[in-house]
C-alpha cells in the first residue's frame, strides 16, 4: 500500500511568476487546481501557458476516449467560470494529467417509473493520465488529490461520474473497492452512493472520463 500525505502549500513553479497553490503529494509530484474564473488574475504568461496546458490535456484525453471532439477546453473553462474546476498533475514541472469536476444535472424515473426527477452531483466530467505515467499510481495519486481539494466533496460516496469507459469504473474497483450504480434514464451515469444525488436543479455541460 502506498503511503503519502497531502501538504497545502504556495509554490513557485518554474519558470513561471504566479504564485499558485499547490497540493504537494511527494517531492516531485503535485497538483496545481484551479477555475476558469481564476485566469484573469494570472499575469498574461502565467495564463497563456495554463490555457496550453488545458488545451493540450484535453486534447490528448479526446484523442485516448476516440471523441471528436475534446471535453475539456481554455475556452470552455473560462466560460464555465466557478462551475467546473480542473486540476493538473506535475511530474516534476512536465505536466502529464488532468482532472475536471463540475456540476451535473441528471434526469432520472423516480422508484415507480412514474415521475422523471431532475437530479444533481458534482461529477467526474474528465480526466486523463498520458501514457507514458499510465498504470504507475499516478492516476489514483490525482484522484485522491482531487477529493481532498474540491470542497464539494468529501469522499468518493460524493462523486459521480458522466459516462465512465469500462477501463474508469475498473480503476474505481481496483482502486477503491467500489461498485457503481447506474442512474439516469438512459443508464449513463455512475454513483457510488444516493448520498452524492441531490434534488436542486443545475445547468452545466457533459462530459466524459478517459483511460486511466
Amino acid at each position: 500500500m502506498m503511503i503519502y500525505e497531502l501538504h497545502f502549500a504556495s509554490t513557485h513553479i518554474f519558470p513561471l511568476s504566479f504564485m499558485l497553490d499547490v497540493f504537494t503529494i511527494s517531492n516531485s509530484f503535485k497538483v496545481v487546481s484551479f477555475h476558469g474564473s481564476d485566469l484573469p488574475q494570472f499575469t498574461p504568461s502565467d495564463r497563456d501557458y495554463w490555457l496550453k496546458v488545458v488545451d493540450d490535456l484535453g486534447a490528448k484525453s479526446a484523442k485516448a476516449q476516440h471523441l471528436p471532439r475534446p471535453i475539456t477546453t481554455s475556452e470552455k473553462l473560462l466560460r464555465t467560470a466557478q462551475h467546473h474546476r480542473v486540476y493538473i498533475a506535475l511530474e516534476g514541472f512536465k505536466p502529464i494529467g488532468l482532472g475536471k469536476v463540475g456540476k451535473k444535472r441528471i434526469f432520472h424515473l423516480s422508484e415507480d417509473n412514474d415521475t422523471v426527477e431532475h437530479l444533481t452531483c458534482q461529477c467526474l466530467l474528465d480526466f486523463y493520465i498520458q501514457e507514458d505515467f499510465q498504470r504507475h499510481g499516478y492516476g489514483r495519486l490525482l484522484m485522491d488529490a482531487m477529493i481532498k481539494i474540491d470542497p464539494h466533496l468529501h469522499g468518493l460516496n460524493d462523486l459521480g461520474i458522466d459516462r465512465p469507459s469500462e477501463a474508469c469504473l475498473s480503476f474505481f474497483e481496483k482502486n477503491y473497492s467500489l461498485e457503481p450504480v447506474r442512474v439516469g434514464i438512459d443508464h449513463d451515469f455512475c454513483v457510488f452512493s444516493d448520498g452524492a444525488l441531490s434534488s436542486s436543479p443545475y445547468q452545466t455541460s457533459h462530459g466524459n472520463v478517459a483511460t486511466l
